[in-house]
């Protein structure tokens, strides 16, 4: 059995709608943005990192 479908209208007047962005730059700095911490392209994983 399915669901009865809702009007457009009703659905618009139930619920607001929601929406997200997303953004993904690549800065060409010599640091990162919060912290002094190296940006060598290629180095290791985990060893362009501050401490915490």
């Amino acid at each position: 059995m399915s669901a009865p479908l809702i009007d457009f209208d009703e659905v618009i007047a139930n619920f607001d709608p929601v929406l997200g962005l997303e953004v993904h730059v690549e800065l060409g700095t010599a640091s990162k943005m919060f912290c002094g911490c190296a940006t060598e392209f290629g180095a290791e994983p985990n060893t362009q990192v501050c401490p915490t």
